[in-house]
């Protein structure tokens, strides 16, 4: 038989080391496991080198690319190289990145495409976009010249020449894919879990549990998704619309502080709202000023982009002050959470800024998209911790409360659920009262015994619910009288309502006692009663006296000799 741990410390203890063991074993299998490159084929070294690229003027020359080659008035440079002699037939496509730049391609003098050089409308502004240009060269390319013009509206991208590479068509495909796919694979992650989220805040919604942080986190999560997905150099695999996809990771970029400053104002204690409103605001006029600009063509969104980048680095660098402030200052430990996850976010960012220094590297790398995403996870699992809390609070409290309102023996609701209701009723809403007493439950108590007096109760409660049950609320108010309260209801209709349910409680208790019968008082609300009170006085009144009826008529009916 297996122990049981008891220590909570021991068990997280055994989860640890049982993970790290599985772990150990999946790196070491990975590590043993001989590679299998199914999709290479030709010349396994893409990379194009050995080879010189000259400017049109001859002015520039270099073997290492990326490389910036100097320009004419108009953004264009003009580049040359002749391919090597010793290359495969089978390697014969060339790819490289073409980064917010027209392209044309001339090999020994003949065009062989060009791509981006469409006028575009004025609101799409003077971006052709980025994207892989992948050329299949015609047979006996090798040692011929080849020519490109690369034209840019954008200063930092004029004449700047990526890497060029040469080989098979699956093994350009299958490097672009190993070199830029697990950026693609964090994004998808990022974006299911941020459904996810948004589709559990629906389902608080639906609970009436309303956080605005589970929205948030969502929301944060969705937009971080889309610009990444957007940054990922994989979306020409999937759409052909890279000017729209531009802009859609140029606005979810903008808008990517909304969420979190909405987080950050809602931090407990937090004492600087203030600012995360006037945030927020600088945000939304700086965005409407740049679709203004874009729309009208005065000025498009990527030529103010090292404006926004430095806006927003402002900004960031700012709340991530305010935070830790807030915590080691104002010793606020409301906000640790936020400080761990912003912590986990900046170590990442640090790990991003010295790999692109090592490896120039200038477009969005996998450790800040592995921080975003941490940042994202750990900042739900707090939110939505937090939030079922409040759930668990809130059902706990509405159950009580109910408790609270519900009598124990008969299920109905109690006299103190009467009085909050009698509290704020408000008049004209045709409220019809029914008092029901039962007759002689002392003699049947004293008689047959109080559990009979019990079962004398219960039945009438079951005789008043099975018959008022949609008509409205039936309550205890003492030992032997209830009330039905409803609304609606005519004269008439209550009246054989009240019939019938004289008749059920007979039918019901007939083999318990024949002394088992309820009294029965109603009253319709009148636009002359000041009060339901009045209202209810009636009934009370109307009750009673058929209470003594009864109570005469079975006396005569004791003393009749026949």
């Amino acid at each position: 038989m297996i122990p049981t741990i008891r220590n909570k410390t021991a068990k997280y203890i055994l989860c640890l080391l049982f993970f790290l063991l599985l772990s150990c074993f999946l790196l070491l299998c990975w590590k043993a496991s001989p590679v299998f490159d199914t999709f290479m084929s030709g010349n396994q070294e893409l990379e194009l080198s050995d080879i010189i690229w000259y400017s049109d003027s001859g002015t520039f020359q270099t073997e290492q690319l990326p490389a910036a080659f100097p320009c004419n008035d108009d953004g264009t440079a003009l580049i040359s190289a002749t391919l090597p002699e010793d290359c495969p037939s089978t390697d014969n496509t060339l790819c490289f990145r073409a980064s917010q730049q027209s392209v044309r391609i001339w090999l020994e003098g003949e065009l062989l495409m060009e791509h981006g050089t469409e006028t575009l409308p004025r609101y799409l502004g003077k971006s052709p976009g980025s994207s892989w240009i992948l050329i299949r060269l015609p047979e006996g390319f090798a040692g011929k010249e080849i020519e490109i013009e690369l034209n840019s509206p954008y200063k930092d991208y004029q004449g700047k020449l990526n890497t060029v590479y040469l080989g098979s068509e699956g093994s350009i495909l299958n490097y672009i894919f190993r070199q830029f796919g697990p950026g693609l694979l964090i994004s998808a992650m990022l974006l299911t879990l941020s459904i996810l989220i948004l589709f559990i805040y629906v389902l608080f919604l639906a609970r009436n549990v309303r956080s605005k942080n589970i929205f948030c986190i969502g929301l944060f999560g969705l937009l971080s998704s889309i610009w990444m997905i957007g940054e990922s150099h994989m979306l020409q695999f999937f759409t052909g619309h890279l000017t729209a996809w531009l802009y859609i990771t140029l606005i979810t970029m903008h808008l990517l502080p909304m969420p979190l400053l909405i987080l950050v104002e809602n931090l407990p204690d937090f004492p600087y709202q203030r600012i995360c409103r006037y945030a927020r605001t600088v945000i939304i006029v700086y965005v409407s000023l740049l679709l203004f600009l874009q729309t009208t063509g005065i000025r498009d969104m990527m030529e103010m982009l090292s404006l926004s980048q430095v806006l927003l680095f402002i900004l960031c660098m700012i709340f991530l002050a305010l935070i830790y402030w807030d915590f080691f200052h104002n010793k606020n430990k409301k906000v640790l959470p936020t400080a761990i996850s912003v912590g986990v976010l900046c170590i990442f960012s640090i790990g991003e800024i010295l790999s692109n220094a090592v490896n120039s590297i200038s477009f969005l790398g996998n450790y800040m998209r592995i921080g975003v995403l941490s940042f994202f996870v750990i900042m739900s699992i707090f939110i939505l911790r937090n939030a079922l809390q409040i759930y668990t609070a809130g059902v706990n409290s509405a159950y009580y409360k109910q408790l609270s309102y519900t009598d124990q023996m008969t299920g109905c609701l109690n006299r103190r659920a009467c009085m909050e209701r009698e509290a704020v009723w408000m008049p004209g809403e045709s409220d019809a009262l029914l008092m029901v007493d039962l007759n002689d439950l002392k003699l049947v108590n004293d008689s047959l015994g109080h559990h009979a007096g019990d079962d004398y109760i219960i039945a009438c409660a079951a005789a008043m619910k099975e018959i008022f049950h949609k008509k409205g609320n039936c309550y205890r108010m003492g030992g032997d009288e209830f009330l039905f309260w409803g609304s609606h209801i005519s004269e008439t209709e209550l009246a054989d309502m009240e019939q019938r349910l004289i008749e059920l409680v007979h039918k019901k208790c007939q083999n318990l006692s024949p002394h088992c019968m309820v009294a029965t008082g109603m009253a319709i609300y009148r636009s002359t009663d000041l009060s339901i009170e009045e209202t209810l006085k009636r009934a009370d009144l109307h009750m009673y006296e058929n209470k003594r009826r009864m109570k005469a008529a079975s006396a005569e009916k004791d003393q009749d000799p026949s």
